[in-house]
């Protein structure tokens, strides 16, 4: 693959947002950067290897026709749970038909070493294209000898929208994202109480992920001043989960500044406030230090 084309798609995503990067068709992509087939084989299997592209797949339920989207690393299950009919959607069967989108990474895509010699770059035929225009069949290879295990991802209901940028890198990683509010995944059960599902599903993951949101406002009567301060539940649950997966196991990311409990002074956290390539480099940091 030629220099010039990782030059030409990083200049082409330098004006996108992240959002407009989460789905991106791979003709389109032929189309924007004026490449073969081959040229754009080769470009997609190296953003895949470096870990700056994941693969998304777009599948319908066979029963109820419902739509799904399954993140490659979910693949390796083998199949899941239809959220709104039960069917069990085994992905042998589903991928041949299913229409495949990029997840591209904008930040690692930029960071990209251009000094790379693109000539002796191995093909490793991650994917086969059949026809350019919907990439039908796609391979995944596990690289990095990639676990499966899963890791806990909670928040207040006002901080969810921030829990599938987190869990997207939790999936890049090699782990399983399994969010609070997580459909179909025996997160929380309509017949148990919610402490026992949180002792549940405590012991049955290997790590936790909690987003400290400014949601609430605490008046200290000492100081006489409202600060703002992290949902109550939320803390309550990072602590069960440190009690049940030890201090190195799970993490806090804090989000618009809220006031820390003085008991947690001295814990380090991950600032989402930063830019995002820094949180998601330290999260990424973290993620690779679980002792799992």
């Amino acid at each position: 693959m030629k220099i010039e084309i990782l030059r030409q798609l990083q200049e082409y995503i330098r004006s996108k947002s992240v959002d407009e990067l989460k789905n991106i068709k791979p003709q389109v992509l032929k189309n924007k950067l004026g490449i073969s087939d081959i040229e754009l084989k080769e470009l997609i299997d190296y953003l895949h290897d470096k870990g700056a592209m994941i693969y998304k797949y777009n599948i319908s339920c066979l029963n109820c026709q419902s739509n799904h989207t399954i993140y490659e690393n979910e693949i390796r299950k083998g199949n899941k749970e239809c959220d709104e009919c039960g069917e069990i959607i085994n992905f042998n069967n589903y991928l041949q038909r299913a229409s495949v989108l990029l997840l591209l990474d904008k930040n690692e895509i930029l960071s990209l070493d251009e000094s790379v010699d693109f000539k002796n770059y191995s093909i490793k035929k991650i994917i086969e294209i059949k026809e350019i225009r919907e990439l039908k069949v796609i391979k995944t290879e596990n690289k990095n000898k990639e676990n499966n295990m899963e890791i806990f991802i909670g928040s207040s209901t006002q901080a969810a929208n921030e829990i599938e940028e987190i869990a997207l890198v939790v999936e890049e990683k090699g782990f399983k994202a399994l969010p609070w509010n997580s459909r179909g995944k025996g997160v929380f059960r309509a017949t148990n109480f919610t402490m026992e599902n949180l002792i549940n599903v405590a012991d049955r993951v290997c790590a936790a992920i909690f987003i400290f949101n400014s949601d609430d406002e605490t008046w200290y009567s000492s100081d006489n001043v409202t600060v703002k301060t992290t949902r109550d539940n939320v803390l309550f649950e990072y602590g069960l989960f440190m009690g049940k997966k030890g201090r190195n196991n799970v993490v806090f990311i804090c989000k618009n500044k809220p006031k820390i409990a003085s008991d947690l002074n001295g814990v380090t956290y991950i600032d989402a406030d930063q830019p995002e390539y820094h949180m998601k480099a330290e999260l990424k940091d973290w993620l690779a230090s679980l002792n799992v």
